[in-house]
């Protein structure tokens, strides 16, 4: 009916098995990208980097996601990212 189904919305078995196949995608891709760190915007995204990253010597930062639900949100979304670029060790200017 296209609605939106978030992982939690998701049956258990179909959310394994969505999640193995997007975290084998994950991995391939920080694998051939090698970044020094990745940013999960969101908490989900940053559980699931902190599953992957680490064992391939990446950081990982989480920053807050910008959904209109989300009242952390709310204040603007640039210091949440200059944040986490800077605690990525980027230098903005």
């Amino acid at each position: 009916d296209g609605a939106n189904l978030p992982p939690d919305g998701l049956k258990s078995a179909q959310r394994d098995a969505l999640q193995a196949v997007c975290d084998d995608a994950l991995l391939r891709s920080l694998e051939v990208l090698r970044p020094r760190a990745v940013v999960g915007i969101g908490r989900f995204a940053e559980q699931r980097l902190q599953e992957i990253a680490p064992a391939l010597g990446i950081r990982v930062v989480g920053v807050t996601h910008p959904s209109p639900a989300n009242p952390r949100a709310h204040g603007g979304w640039s210091p949440h990212m200059d944040a986490a670029a800077t605690e990525c060790g980027m230098q903005l200017t």
